[in-house]
C-alpha cells in the first residue's frame, strides 16, 4: 500500500510510492540420510556429510549393516550362502578413521580381502558428518543364525554423543582394549537382535515348541562401558563381552523386552536376556519389562537397579 500526490502545475507528474516491508522467511531442511550396507567388509576412509540446513533442524542419519551372505544375490548355481560359524564378522566403532587405503596402496578395483567381513567406522567420521542418529546392524541369515563371532566392536577411548538415535542390531557387543572405558549418549538408545525363527514356525502353524531366546556365551574383560539417554530399550537375547562393567542410565524408561517367542500354544511369551561376565547398573526413572516379556539379567559378577530420582509416571 502507499499514497501519491500530483506534482505542481508546469512540472511533470510524479508518483511516490511507499511500500510496506515484505516479511522474510527462512527455511532450511534436515539432514538427508546415507545407508551402507556391504557383504564382505567396507573403507570408509572420506567423508559423509548429512548436515541440516541450520543448526535448529534435526541432522542425518546413518545406517551401516553387513550383510547376510544371500542377501545381495547368489551363485550362478541359484545356491544361496549364510556366514560360516568361524567367520569374524564385526563393526567396529573406533575414535580414529583407519587409512588402510594408504597402507595397502589400494587403488579402485582392488580386493578388499584384508577387511575380512569387517567394517571400522570413526566416531569422527560420524560427529564431522552432522549426523545425529546412528544405525548398526549385523544380518542374520535366513535360519535366523549368525556366527558367535559376530558382534559390534566398541574400541576403548570411543566417546560417541549424538542429539538423535543410535540403533544397534547385533547379538553381541565386544569392548577391545584392557582397562579402559567407552561411553555411547543420545536421545534415545535401543538394543536387539532380531531372529525370526519362532515367528516363521508359529507362522506354518506350529502347535507345540520352544525356541529359547539364544545369546552367546559372553568373554570376560577388564573395560567399563557407559550408555546413556533419555530413553533407553533392551530387547531379544544379547551380549556384552570385554567388560568389567556396563551401566545403561535413562532419564526416563529402561524398557525389557522379549524378542522371540518362547512357550506352547495358548501360552506363548517373549523371551529374552543380557549376558555378561561383568557388573550390570541399570539406572533410570522406572524399569520394567514390557507386555509378555521375560527377560533375564545374566552377569558373573552382580546386577544393580538404581533410580535417578526423576519423576516416571505408570509404564
Amino acid at each position: 500500500t502507499g499514497s501519491s500526490s500530483r506534482s505542481p502545475a508546469g512540472t511533470p507528474s510524479q508518483t511516490i510510492s511507499r511500500l510496506a516491508a515484505a516479511p522474510v522467511y527462512q527455511a532450511a531442511s534436515p539432514g538427508g540420510r546415507i545407508s551402507i550396507t556391504a557383504l564382505n567388509g567396507a573403507l570408509l576412509e572420506g567423508e559423509l556429510r548429512a548436515h541440516a540446513g541450520e543448526p535448529a533442524v534435526a541432522g542425518g542419519t546413518l545406517t551401516v549393516a553387513l550383510a547376510r551372505h544371500d542377501q545381495l544375490g547368489s551363485s550362478s548355481s541359484g545356491q544361496t550362502f549364510g556366514w560360516s560359524r568361524a567367520e569374524a564378522v564385526h563393526i567396529t566403532l573406533q575414535p580414529e578413521q583407519t587409512r588402510l587405503v594408504e597402507q595397502l596402496s589400494l587403488a579402485y578395483g582392488q580386493s578388499l580381502s584384508a577387511l575380512d567381513a569387517n567394517i571400522p567406522l570413526s566416531t569422527r567420521l560420524i560427529e564431522a558428518g552432522g549426523f545425529d542418529d546412528l544405525s548398526l546392524s549385523i544380518l542374520n541369515t535366513d535360519s535366523g543364525a549368525v556366527p558367535q563371532s559376530a558382534s559390534i566392536l566398541i574400541a576403548a577411548g570411543t566417546n560417541l554423543s549424538l542429539p538423535g538415535q543410535i540403533k544397534i542390531n547385533a547379538p553381541v557387543i565386544d569392548m577391545v582394549g584392557n582397562n579402559g572405558a567407552a561411553s555411547l549418549s543420545a536421545g534415545y538408545f535401543s538394543w536387539f537382535h532380531l531372529q525370526t525363527t519362532a515367528a516363521a514356525q508359529l507362522a506354518a502353524g506350529s502347535d507345540s515348541f520352544v525356541f529359547s531366546a539364544q545369546a552367546w556365551a559372553p568373554v570376560a574383560g577388564t573395560n567399563a562401558l557407559s550408555i546413556r539417554a533419555a530413553a533407553i530399550d533392551l530387547a531379544d537375547a544379547i551380549t556384552l563381552s570385554g567388560v568389567r562393567s556396563v551401566t545403561f542410565s535413562a532419564d526416563g524408561d529402561l524398557r525389557l523386552s522379549g524378542g522371540n517367542i518362547v512357550g506352547v500354544t495358548g501360552q506363548y511369551r517373549l523371551g529374552g536376556a543380557l549376558l555378561s561376565k561383568g557388573d550390570i547398573v541399570l539406572r533410570a526413572a522406572q524399569i520394567y519389562p514390557t507386555t509378555m516379556s521375560t527377560f533375564s539379567l545374566v552377569s558373573d559378577t552382580k546386577v544393580r537397579f538404581e533410580g535417578n530420582g526423576a519423576a516416571a509416571s505408570a509404564p
